[in-house]
């Protein structure tokens, strides 16, 4: 059974011939080919032999086109993004780029065919997916609204701003959205899924009150507009203790989910059983990235323990930092599949 073969089963909760895993490699990816986040992020050429390369190593039976994720459709608003060319750093933001209301409203439309890093994961997309879309989904990474928002105005500023000034959150979340929903659908017109990414709004950096009054109008929205152009499978991915928001995430019209390690995995369970839909739940970033190879199996025992017979259970990890050894993500494919 291939990859895309066993997704296909795990996305309608029906059972596969082995629980599917997902690592989550970003920055990772660069450590691959023996280079920095920054110089892979700014190369179609290397995005591509990156995505080539942890294929090639961890087998995974999902694939995520992304790398510096939160910083592309920010940089193709205007924000300055801070590169670190002898450094395994990862990019990002080092100035929003509105100050009021006014600006943002009249922030720029970016094209994802020309502004930016956009058409770089756009064709490094469209390459991968050429090579090995028969055998495995690739996605597109997106930003999400909440997440996006965040960089228009500053992360500060828009907490704040959730119960002092929600008009300007407003604003901002429709910017968010609306240059979402066109770098997704760049994606989604080559025939590439997407993957939605918004962990500054996990909780308590927002309440439940403040998701579902001024972030879910947002999401339904973005979704509605991507099924429209032909989304069959929207995985939204934020990270953390998301047990408190679980049920409202289901109503955001995605199709997928994430229990992090620290969320309430019966919460979860039971929230996307009565949605109907998959979930991934993952290993403790930390362990995967600095605990041995036996530190991380044992982790992901107990989480298979609980999830291999759960409809639509995919085991994956927190994000791999970029120096994460390598037998530490292979051990977990070994688990689920010792052929």
């Amino acid at each position: 059974m291939t990859p895309r073969e066993r997704m296909d089963l795990v996305f309608a909760c029906k059972k596969a011939d082995r629980v599917p895993f997902s690592p989550a490699i970003y920055e990772h990816k660069a450590h691959l080919l023996g280079k920095t986040p920054s110089e892979v992020g700014r190369n179609e050429d290397l995005i591509v032999q990156a995505m080539l390369k942890e294929y090639e190593v961890y087998r995974p039976d999902l694939l995520t086109v992304g790398l510096d994720v939160y910083n592309v459709e920010a940089e193709a608003l205007g924000c300055k993004i801070k590169f670190y060319e002898d450094s395994p750093d990862v990019p990002g933001v080092a100035r929003h780029l509105c100050d009021g209301i006014d600006e943002v409203r009249a922030a720029p439309r970016p094209d994802p065919e020309k502004d930016g890093r956009m058409p770089i994961f756009v064709r490094a997309a469209q390459r991968v997916n050429d090579k090995l879309g028969k055998e495995i989904y690739v996605r597109g990474a997106v930003s999400g609204p909440f997440s996006l928002a965040s960089e228009l105005i500053g992360f500060e500023n828009l907490l704040i701003a959730t119960s002092e000034d929600p008009e300007i959150v407003s604003a901002a979340l429709e910017i968010a959205t609306r240059t979402i929903g066109d770098f997704a659908e760049a994606f989604l017109e080559r025939g590439i899924g997407v993957i939605i990414f918004d962990s500054r709004a996990m909780p308590p950096l927002t309440s439940p009150d403040i998701f579902e009054g001024q972030i879910l109008p947002h999401y339904q929205n973005l979704t509605g507009r991507l099924k429209k152009a032909g989304a069959k499978h929207l995985p939204v991915i934020i990270g953390g203790d998301t047990t408190s928001i679980a049920e409202l995430l289901t109503r955001t019209g995605a199709t997928q989910f994430l229990c992090d390690f620290d969320a309430d995995f019966e919460v979860w369970r039971q929230a996307c059983e009565k949605a109907h839909a998959p979930f991934r739940a993952n290993i403790d970033a930390r362990v995967v990235h600095r605990g041995t190879a036996a530190d991380v199996v044992k982790l992901a025992e107990v989480i298979l323990a609980k999830g291999k017979d759960v409809p639509g259970f995919i085991l994956g990890t927190g994000v791999c930092g970029y120096d994460t050894k390598r037998e530490n993500i292979t051990s977990v494919r070994k688990l689920v599949d010792p052929n």
